[in-house]
């Protein structure tokens, strides 16, 4: 028996569906790529599943062969990234595949006449288990999804000046945020150090985590906009924060509409705010405006 494989067929139908299931992948576990480390991505897993096809690939559709396809196209599409990242995104790109196998599968029951492609990365035992998890990959795909889309709709715009030079920031107003400034009492808008890294003068990023040693070490303008603000998170002990007055503070709200400066301090932290970077900033509700006063 001789076995006919149209390879531009198979390429183009991997391709295609390589595609879809990165995207829904990257939306899932919150990841940014490229459109064409996407593609580049989606390109790579088509020409492993041709291999796949011909006598010298099988090994391909091994269980450590498709563990090691589905790693070189994750990494194709978006390394470097996170260790918890990438957790997130192999279990996205496992759940959705299962997913579509399942949904696949259910489909050539009900209308067994139709020849529908199956995701070759996905080894023959994962395609049955796919039948039990297709639910449970859809369900958990769109509580991601919405749950992103949800606190996206709630992140504001922070824009930062600083000596003729601003970063806008997305930002999430933090009802727990009760930072102020012990003399003046100003409230505090907690901001990545690391993005503020190509705006601030070198001293002040090694002062982050120096403490008073940093403060002391500032040059003269800068020592005296800066302070050092107590603070305590959960889980962790009092410290003091380190932050600066800058040359304007705006924010605006989500969705758009106008900025509107406010008057506060810029916190830096020298920890990531959000593990996905949705948000680079935590502003107190003294920072945030009602969207009336916005509008106005």
């Amino acid at each position: 028996m001789v076995l006919v494989v149209s390879v531009d067929l198979l390429f183009l139908l991997n391709f295609l569906v390589d595609l879809v299931w990165l995207a829904v992948t990257a939306r899932a576990a919150g990841l940014k790529a490229g459109r064409w480390r996407m593609t580049g991505a989606a390109m790579l897993g088509a020409l492993l599943a041709v291999w796949a096809a011909f006598p010298g690939g099988r090994w391909l559709r091994s269980p450590p062969g498709a563990a090691l396809g589905t790693c070189l196209v994750l990494a194709a599409a978006f390394a470097p990234c996170a260790v918890r990242q990438a957790w997130r995104a192999l279990w996205s790109f496992l759940l959705s595949g299962a997913a579509i196998a399942g949904t696949v599968i259910l489909i050539q029951l009900r209308l067994p006449g139709i020849g529908l492609y199956m995701p070759s990365t996905v080894a023959g035992g994962l395609v049955l288990a796919g039948l039990a998890l297709g639910g449970a990959g859809v369900r958990y795909l769109w509580e991601s999804l919405r749950e992103r889309s949800q606190l996206k709709q709630g992140i504001w715009s922070l824009r930062i000046l600083i000596e003729g030079q601003s970063v806008s920031l997305p930002a999430l107003v933090d009802t727990g945020n009760h930072l102020r400034d012990p003399l003046t009492s100003m409230p505090v808008a907690v901001v990545e150090a690391a993005a503020l890294g190509q705006v601030l003068p070198p001293a002040v990023t090694r002062a982050v985590a120096m403490g008073w040693e940093g403060l002391e070490r500032l040059p003269g303008d800068w020592a005296a906009r800066c302070r050092l603000v107590p603070f305590r998170a959960v889980g962790r002990p009092e410290g003091m924060l380190l932050a600066f007055l800058p040359d304007d503070l705006s924010v605006q709200p989500p969705g758009g509409g106008q900025w509107q400066t406010v008057p506060g301090l810029v916190g830096l932290s020298t920890a990531s705010l959000h593990p996905e970077a949705v948000y680079r900033a935590l502003l107190p509700l003294q920072l945030a405006p009602s969207e009336k006063e916005s509008r106005e």
